[in-house]
């Protein structure tokens, strides 16, 4: 009984101590043992009773009264051993593909090279357009004169750019009914 309340507290503590010396499976592991040791905790102390009652304790509901029938828990056993390997695959694949920490040099060496482009249509509604490096919008004009555009880029700079600049030959894309275009 003194085993999961004591993983309760010095799990969290371990993980601690593991991440400030930079250890981060054994703080994994620690943290994970303190979850289990909390729950554990929870569930030992009211055992049998999930939700004892106190107007009448004879009334609270058991893990026995709480059990389903024979065929139920058959069924969610088949359920249970046909999906539980799919998720575990599932799971171990995005962890392959997610695994060790994410550097500055991995951000920049994948960073795609976006910009949004707002700019006022003649009916001054807000529009929207991205623009990609190899998709540059053209300027948008609406009956015959420019609007002017905000350029915001994800690397953080700003810059309003005047009418008639940053044209290029290649296709005009003009924004929806939703005001939102992309490439």
């Amino acid at each position: 009984m003194i085993v999961a309340p004591s993983l309760g507290i010095f799990g969290p503590l371990l993980a601690l101590l593991f991440t400030m010396v930079q250890r981060g499976g054994l703080a994994f592991i620690a943290s994970a043992l303190g979850i289990l040791g909390i729950i554990a905790t929870a569930g030992l102390s009211m055992f049998p009773f999930l939700m004892p009652s106190n107007i009448a304790p004879m009334v609270s509901l058991t893990v026995w009264d709480a059990s389903s029938s024979q065929l139920t828990l058959f069924v969610m056993l088949l359920a249970t051993l046909i999906f539980l390997p799919v998720v575990l695959v599932y799971t171990s694949i995005v962890f392959s593909a997610l695994r060790g920490a994410v550097t500055a040099s991995q951000v920049e060496r994948n960073l795609r090279r976006e910009q949004v482009v707002l700019y006022l249509d003649s009916g001054s509604r807000l529009r929207m357009c991205l623009r990609h490096p190899q998709c540059c919008m053209a300027r948008a004009s609406s009956a015959g004169r420019d609007d002017r555009r905000l350029e915001l880029t994800f690397d953080g700079a700003v810059r309003a750019v005047a009418p008639g600049r940053n044209q290029r030959t290649g296709p005009i894309h003009m924004p929806s009914e939703t005001g939102t275009t992309a490439c």
